[in-house]
């Protein structure tokens, strides 16, 4: 489990978003998508790779 509470996790997650749109990546509103009722993420894309910027 993270440790960040839920309104962070969202603040974060819409910033993403915003990250993928401006990248142009298709389909970007749904990368991210959460599970109704268990909360759980889920990443739509078939491969990340995290960096430090």
């Amino acid at each position: 489990m993270l440790a960040i509470d839920e309104l962070r996790l969202n603040v974060e997650e819409c910033r993403a978003r915003k990250q993928f749109v401006a990248l142009g990546i298709q389909g970007a509103a749904s990368i991210v998508d959460r599970r109704v009722g268990t909360g759980r993420i889920r990443l739509g894309v078939e491969r990340v790779d995290v960096r430090r910027m």
